[in-house]
């Protein structure tokens, strides 16, 4: 839509993006999940998204995201094939949408340092 900016190097294929929106530098929205990359194409399946508990089968086999207006996505962040990101949201760098639908004006921030969720341990010498 109008004035929306993906000026750096990112993919949003099969994606509908609404107005003012952006993606940081290598931002990834993924039209086709991973498993179904390797599915012949005559065997893939329809993406199926899930709203309050209910499922809906959209009839197509890629879609991306669909991106609320005034909506910005941080750098190098991930985007899950069938995702649909409401307007007024911002996304910190590095995050990771699984796939579903994200409500208006949410800030997402990926604080996995913080909470321990990425592992570490001591380098061992070569």
């Amino acid at each position: 839509m109008e004035g929306a900016n993906f000026p750096h190097p990112s993919y949003l294929g099969d994606s509908i993006c609404g107005y003012n929106t952006h993606f940081g530098n290598q931002v990834t929205a993924a039209n086709l999940g991973i498993f179904q990359g390797l599915r012949e194409r005559s065997k893939r399946t329809n993406v199926v998204v899930e709203i309050g508990g209910k499922y809906y089968d959209l009839g197509i086999i890629k879609m991306g995201v669909i991106l609320g207006d005034n909506t910005q996505i941080g750098c190098s962040s991930v985007i899950a094939p069938g995702t649909v990101i409401g307007p007024n949201c911002v996304a910190y760098a590095l995050t990771c949408f699984d796939r579903g639908v994200y409500k208006k004006g949410t800030l997402f921030k990926n604080k996995a340092m913080a909470h321990g969720v990425i592992e570490m341990s001591p380098l061992r010498p070569i």
